[in-house]
């Protein structure tokens, strides 16, 4: 039995994604294709735009047979934890043979060679990184000026200088990373992305971009979605939403984080990514926000990038807490993954999975909750703790009520 797995978001579900699963299958042979995908909210911070179950159900119509939810102190981490915990997830469950994951060039070889690099860390790249951060780059900018300068003399700087900008290549070298650091047995195999780059705001094109997807949906209706767009599941989830008065954003939780700013302005430092410098400036700022974004656009500098503040400001929503997420790194992030769906004919896999990790795999919770190590159960709370907020704002704000998400799904 061979699988093969992917690491994702689907926020939401297109054709580029679809085009993956199809790829992802053909390269490796796998009889099963797997996803581990974010729950509802994600990594650059924010609620999904749809909940973790209809996005599952998108993905397993799409092809793939097995999708699990990445808990959400990984889901809203940085990129470098983000895949750490994934890739630890899925050599856990010890019957995965290939990562495969989009990337803006299938340079597989000088991609692990860079990864290698950062992997190791050695002396001169910290003495580099260090100085950009001191001469005022934010942290992803100083990175890629440190890896630049202490690349071997063979590498190709110029081509791999344009990549260490796109978001994909980004993502790709740090599953490579966490691959090296882990000794991890699955093989990586990169897929070049299709169509529109992965910021790009327009639907231009059959792979169009899910930020496209989220934009278009600002200011138009689910039924004014263009056929062929994206996969017929999405269409049909989305046009089944035709009466909501929009979808889960941002500053849907204004009040709630200027509540929380105020109720923990001594604890700030004590959440995930968190310091104490951009705890004071967000408490010096917060008197003055009239929402989330405004907070966040008064908080950012050149040293704090947005998506920074935005993920430490969800951190605070969700109830991260370092010494959570520091005992779950310690401990491999061994302690506790849920399986959200699956085709009925993957039960030799969920077999698998199952005898390789009965400990911190959770089907049914009424049944396995008890199995989880104190570390898991407070994983799994926090979980269902996201999913009520998420629910509560979808109804509230967007007059969307979605389904709670304690049964599992079979296809």
């Amino acid at each position: 039995m061979k699988t093969c797995a992917i690491i994702a978001e689907y926020n939401p579900f297109h054709n580029g994604h679809a085009y993956l699963v199809r790829e992802a299958v053909k390269r490796t042979g796998a009889d099963f294709c797997m996803a581990v995908m974010s729950g509802d909210f994600v990594q650059r911070g924010g609620p999904a735009i749809l909940p973790a179950r209809m996005r599952c159900l998108t993905a397993l119509s799409e092809g793939l047979d097995m999708v699990f939810e990445l808990p959400s102190y990984g889901a809203c981490a940085s990129a470098e934890f983000f895949a750490e915990s994934a890739v630890s997830i899925l050599n856990q469950l010890g019957c995965v043979d290939y990562l495969v994951f989009g990337c803006e060039s299938e340079d597989l070889d000088l991609l692990k060679r860079a990864a290698a690099l950062l992997a190791d860390e050695p002396d001169a790249f910290k003495a580099c990184l260090k100085e950009g951060l001191k001469s005022g780059l934010d942290f992803p900018s100083a990175r890629s000026k440190a890896l630049m300068a202490c690349l071997p003399g063979d590498m190709p700087a110029e081509g791999l200088k344009d990549l260490l900008h796109q978001p994909n290549t980004i993502l790709a070298l740090e599953y490579l990373k966490a691959l090296i650091r882990t000794d991890s047995p699955m093989i990586p195999v990169a897929v070049r992305r299709q169509g529109a780059a992965y910021h790009d705001t327009a639907l231009s094109s059959d792979f169009s971009s899910a930020a496209a997807v989220r934009a278009f949906l600002q200011d138009h209706a689910p039924s004014e979605l263009p056929a062929g767009k994206l996969p017929e599941t999405t269409l049909d989830i989305f046009r089944g939403l035709e009466h909501a008065k929009g979808f889960p954003g941002q500053d849907d939780f204004s009040e709630m984080i200027a509540h929380l700013l105020i109720r923990e302005d001594r604890q700030l430092g004590s959440y995930c990514d968190m310091t104490d410098e951009l705890a004071a400036r967000i408490l010096n700022m917060a008197p003055f926000m009239t929402s989330f974004s405004d907070l966040i656009r008064r908080t950012g500098t050149r040293h704090y990038t947005d998506s920074r503040i935005r993920r430490c400001l969800f951190h605070l929503l969700l109830g991260h807490k370092k010494a959570v997420m520091e005992a779950w790194k310690s401990g491999g992030y061994k302690d506790y993954v849920r399986l959200l769906g699956m085709r009925r004919t993957a039960g030799p896999l969920l077999s698998a999975a199952g005898k390789n990790a009965p400990d911190m795999l959770m089907v049914r919770p009424a049944r396995d909750i008890g199995r989880l190590s104190e570390t898991g159960r407070i994983l799994y709370e926090t979980d269902q703790k996201a999913h009520r907020l998420y629910r509560q704002a979808a109804l509230m704000r967007h007059g969307l009520s979605f389904d709670d998400m304690d049964s599992l799904i079979l296809m």
